[in-house]
């Protein structure tokens, strides 16, 4: 017990004699960062594909009124280019005229009829209030009736009369647009009847190109399925096309995509 005790105060004489351990201070370790200033920019999507470029507007050209026709331009040909309003087929309009003639003869017929029911109108009155009769006086007693009817009569013959000249404006044929023809399916002297096809043209100021795309393309160009474009987020895009020996380059602009599939393509 004795010794155990020396050798214990030994141990604790020693720890007490030892100096302290010194405090480290811990030291921070540094990031390194780089910052760079964020800057809108534009990016051009190289998607490669190809198209057939057809006409936006075409139409078939449908005579409204009947008749021979007197002449053709010769902007009316397969291939030929025309101006918008241009007169390609002239239908002989002789009884249209005429019927112009005798719609205007009507009308001034109905002019006559209304101003001589209007003076018997007041002539009607004139005779009731000078008679004092008691009461009211009827609408045949002061004419309305006939009065009614005459007007009626001539807004028929007016609008019988718009029509005859309408048909004369009819018997030209003509479009509202810069175009080309496709078909030519008439000749001078052929008679045509309301709906007989005289041709077709279409529009040379716009036109548009289907251009099939596959899924991963679709996402590259983030384009959902039916898309439709307004004036401020139409996608641009570059055109080329070899005519003859040149190409030729023009630039467009996405407007929709179709809400669906083709079947067959998978495009």
């Amino acid at each position: 017990m004795f010794v155990l005790a020396i050798s214990i105060g030994v141990v604790q004489a020693l720890s007490a004699a030892k100096p302290a351990p010194e405090k480290k201070e811990e030291t921070q370790r540094l990031i390194s960062l780089y910052v760079d200033e964020v800057k809108s920019d534009t990016v051009t999507i190289s998607v490669q594909t190809q198209g057939e470029v057809r006409p936006k507007t075409e139409i078939e050209l449908i005579p409204q009124v009947s008749g021979r026709i007197v002449s053709i331009s010769d902007s009316f040909a397969e291939g030929a280019e025309f101006s918008a309003g241009e007169t390609l087929i002239k239908i002989d309009d002789t009884n249209y005229k005429l019927a112009v003639i005798r719609a205007k003869a009507r009308v001034a017929g109905a002019q006559v009829a209304v101003q001589r029911e209007l003076a018997n109108a007041k002539i009607k009155k004139e005779h009731w209030l000078d008679k004092r009769t008691a009461g009211e006086p009827t609408p045949y007693a002061l004419n309305k009736p006939q009065v009614m009817e005459v007007e009626a009569l001539l807004l028929a013959a007016e609008a019988d009369l718009q029509e005859a000249m309408l048909d004369v404006a009819r018997t030209e044929i003509n479009v509202p647009f810069l175009g080309r023809v496709r078909e030519k399916n008439v000749g001078i002297g052929q008679y045509v009847s309301v709906g007989t096809p005289l041709g077709r043209v279409f529009s040379t100021d716009t036109v548009e190109i289907r251009l099939p795309l596959t899924d991963a393309q679709l996402a590259e160009l983030n384009l959902p399925m039916g898309f439709m474009a307004d004036a401020f987020n139409a996608p641009v895009v570059q055109f080329k096309a070899h005519v003859g020996a040149h190409e030729h380059f023009w630039t467009g602009r996405i407007v929709r995509t179709h809400a669906s599939v083709d079947t067959q393509t998978r495009l």
